[in-house]
């Protein structure tokens, strides 16, 4: 074998995978195909994307900057090439002062024939006459979406009556059960705040708030009645809804350091094994790695080490007879593992020049 054969095998083997084309890595089960894109707009760049069911229909919704936008169309991507086109925007720079309005999550809830809602957090200045209008604070932002898809009501989550905001500092992540009314919120200040609507007030009413972060919460979820949470401090915690107390933190937990995070956890995504029905979380993080979590007691049981670009988010996409953890990355490619194993199995490079910061999947089984 020449010296080159052997330095490309290497650099295969420290990166755990190799490109072929049209984004399939050699021996991967899972081919990936961009069959269209759309254009948020000039400037703002996208900081999350979703989908959601209104009425019959899917429409893909995209938030950067200030502004949301609803594309309708989705069905035509997956079946021709044709693009999405928009059908509505919101602008919540129109509630907020302009110049400081930068939405940091989304989340869309309702469908399967739920009543649909958008959740954004954001950052963003209160409108004067407002003491404090000239410094950003953290704001979620409800939407009751109607079935024309268009804004029918809206709610922005308060303290109290005397502290008109969220979040002292921007809202990172967003996790809810909305059939119960609950809405979580992480801000960039390391705190977690739930949320409950009351329905005589009808508005969303301040219920708890968990610390147990020390830095800025990266990303929320809520499974079972367990809330997952992960941060800049490099720990992925578990929180029981019930009781409102930590049960579990990655490194609290592992005594061993090379069992726990060393970075930053920018991800976070519930998986269930269903051949076992058991439940597990996934986490992505700085230090290279994605961990597969026990959620009994948050041990690490699987870890895939040497990504060779930082995983923004992430999302499990279930298919019959495999289930594909799809992960956005900083380098603009979207990387595809088989779990539970976390076994590379694809690699598309669909963005030239930005990161990936956000993903999400359609037509699961």
């Amino acid at each position: 074998m020449s010296y080159n054969g052997r330095r490309n095998n290497r650099n295969r083997n420290r990166n755990g995978r190799g490109r072929g084309r049209g984004g399939r890595g050699r021996g991967g089960r899972c081919a990936l195909t961009v069959k269209s894109q759309v254009h948020h707009g000039r400037n703002p760049d996208i900081a999350k994307v979703t989908l959601g069911q209104i009425g019959t229909d899917w429409f893909l919704i995209t938030a950067g900057g200030s502004q949301i936008k609803i594309w309708k169309g989705l069905a035509d991507v997956v079946q021709t090439t044709k693009k999405p086109k928009i059908c509505f925007t919101w602008d919540l720079a129109s509630k907020f002062s302009r110049e400081h309005t930068k939405i940091h999550s989304m989340q869309f809830v309702g469908s399967g024939g739920q009543k649909p809602f958008l959740i954004v957090g954001l950052e963003g200045c209160p409108q004067p006459p407002s003491i404090a209008w000239t410094v950003p604070v953290g704001f979620v932002h409800v939407i009751e979406v109607a079935v024309g898809v268009h804004e029918e009501k809206d709610h922005t989550l308060k303290v109290s009556e005397e502290i008109g905001y969220t979040h002292a500092m921007a809202v990172s992540a967003i996790a809810s059960a909305m059939d119960q009314g609950i809405i979580i919120s992480g801000g960039k200040e390391g705190l977690i705040r739930i949320w409950k609507f009351n329905k005589a007030m009808k508005s969303f009413l301040h219920l708890a708030m968990l610390e147990g972060h020390a830095r800025k919460i990266t990303s929320l979820q809520l499974v079972a009645g367990r809330l997952y949470s992960s941060s800049e401090d490099c720990t992925v915690n578990l929180w029981d809804c019930q009781t409102l107390k930590l049960l579990y933190s990655t490194r609290i937990k592992s005594q061993d350091a090379k069992q726990c995070h060393s970075q930053t956890v920018t991800a976070l995504a519930p998986y269930l094994f269903r051949t076992t029905n058991t439940q597990y979380v996934v986490s992505a993080s700085y230090d290279s790695t994605i961990r597969l979590w026990n959620t009994k007691d948050m041990t690490c049981v699987k870890k895939y080490d040497g990504c060779r670009s930082v995983v923004i988010d992430m999302t499990v996409l279930y298919q019959p007879g495999m289930d594909v953890l799809v992960c956005g990355s900083k380098d603009g490619s979207v990387v595809c593992f088989e779990l539970p194993e976390i076994k590379y199995c694809g690699t598309v490079k669909g963005h030239s020049r930005s990161a990936i910061t956000g993903v999400a999947s359609y037509g699961t089984s």
